[in-house]
């Protein structure tokens, strides 16, 4: 027990006298580093920095020394937004302390808090961020190496005029290390946000999506290049791995990317698509073994979107529609989306699933989710409630059993009205089983329907079809 007690009271003596070393240090020294670090910015900035105040601390960043920085403004490079490149409550400037007590002040980290940084390049590439002087030969022995930055609770606000891309970035904590004053140099990034929107041209990409990042970045600034290296990336429940290039030589980005999901799903799909795209779908969830991979490549510009290739599949799976009571199940599948001449398009072939205990196989494309064409061959036995609740058509129910092998083609909205159903085209046959039909935009109802339906284009056949007609009202 003594022994006990006297490790202790050691523990407790070395203690007080690193705070009484480290008080010292600030006492004594303060002055002396805010100076130094005050002139280490003047020298490493082409701007003038505002700040409100500044003081020395140690606790807030133990184990290192920090000089904080309260209100600091940095003024752009060139006005571009007409406010502050960045604006922040707080600034770290960290010094280790071990350097500090023999007398070499160099800065090892810089952490930014509560702040709002505005990136902005005009038509002509002219930037509002190079506020940073150029590296001289004989630079590597400077005090302010600026090889690691953290952002926490910060936004960053991008916005490229020339290629009508504006992304808003909320970092919540994200840390990244390099040698930012080189035109070359690799960043080692981590961590985690919000993406609050990205915008290119009209299409809203990503909105309202928190993230995770974690890997490399080899940075080429003087011909506005970046390129990944196996980069993890996690959009809300959606984790993927880029590799691959995205370069900007002069008005519009070039992309050349890889990527694959990792413990995807359906939502790892709808992740990546324009917002627009992927509401038409969002409502669809699935589970399973499901894989993903594809390629993005092109120019990306306020009128040109780089080409998209996905493929994607679904072993032993099961997709649900939220709004509807059942599900898929035993869903397997082989599918792709790419947006050849600039018009996305959906194909799944083949796919075999079970609806509701009643199997159902076939092909489906879906092309133009602006104007949607479909394409599809489906065989089974389905119910046709569920069948039309899981597809979800508006303005029409569907009740009654069904024995179809079917395939059609044409515009959805030439499905909606009899004036342009000789626009689209049928084959194959469709039995039916009391059967009860209602439209919307129809005052009758078709009930007891029972025999079927043969499908030569136009020709349309109906041996032993009989049924009610009533009134919707």
């Amino acid at each position: 027990m003594k022994q006990l007690s006297r490790i202790f009271k050691i523990i407790g003596i070395l203690m007080v006298g690193l705070l009484l070393l480290v008080g010292g240090v600030l006492y004594f020294l303060s002055d002396k580093l805010e100076a130094f670090a005050i002139s280490e910015i003047n020298k490493k900035l082409t701007v003038q920095v505002k700040v409100k105040s500044h003081n020395v601390t140690w606790f807030e960043t133990f184990p290192n020394i920090s000089i904080r920085f309260s209100g600091v403004e940095i003024p752009e490079s060139t006005p571009l937004a007409n406010k502050p490149f960045l604006e922040a409550q707080k600034v770290y400037l960290s010094f280790n302390i071990i350097d500090v007590l023999r007398g070499k002040y160099k800065i090892s980290k810089i952490s930014i808090a509560d702040a709002t940084a505005r990136i902005y390049i005009k038509n002509d590439s002219t930037n509002n961020y190079s506020v940073f002087r150029k590296t001289g030969k004989n630079s590597s022995s400077s005090s302010l190496d600026l090889k690691k930055i953290l952002l926490e609770n910060s936004r960053v606000d991008f916005m490229d005029f020339s290629s009508s891309i504006h992304t808003d970035i909320l970092a919540d904590e994200l840390e990244a290390s390099g040698n930012f004053q080189e035109e070359k140099f690799v960043v080692t990034a981590a961590g985690n946000g919000k993406i609050n929107r990205m915008k290119i041209g009209e299409s809203d990409w990503l909105e309202e999506k928190y993230f995770d990042i974690e890997g490399g970045i080899d940075v080429n600034t003087s011909i506005n290049s970046y390129t990944f290296d196996n980069t993890a990336l996690k959009l809300g429940d959606a984790s993927f791995i880029f590799a691959g290039n995205i370069q900007k030589p002069e008005k519009d980005w070039i992309t050349n990317l890889t990527v694959e999901g990792k413990e995807a799903d359906l939502s790892t799909l709808l992740a990546v698509l324009p917002g627009k795209y992927a509401g038409k779908v969002r409502e669809y969830s699935s589970e399973g073994q499901f894989y993903f991979k594809g390629k993005i490549k092109g120019k990306a510009s306020a009128t040109l979107t780089p080409f998209i290739d996905f493929s994607f599949g679904i072993k032993n799976g099961t997709i649900k529609n939220s709004s509807f009571g059942g599900n898929l199940s035993q869903v397997n599948l082989t599918a792709s989306l790419n947006n050849k001449n600039n018009i996305f398009s959906l194909s799944v072939d083949p796919f075999n699933v079970v609806l509701n205990k009643q199997r159902i196989t076939g092909s489906l494309l879906l092309r133009d989710f602006n104007n949607l064409y479909i394409d599809a061959h489906i065989k089974g036995n389905p119910d046709l409630k569920d069948l039309e609740a899981f597809i979800g058509v508006e303005g029409l129910k569907l009740q009654g059993q069904s024995n179809i092998d079917l395939s059609f083609a044409g515009y959805v909205n030439d499905f909606k009205s009899t004036a342009t159903l000789l626009n689209t085209r049928f084959s194959g046959s469709v039995s039916l089983i009391n059967v009860k039909v209602e439209r919307e935009s129809n005052p009758f109802v078709f009930s007891g329907v029972n025999g079927a339906f043969n499908f030569n284009n136009l020709e349309i056949s109906t041996p032993g079809l009989k049924g009610n007609i009533g009134s919707n009202a």
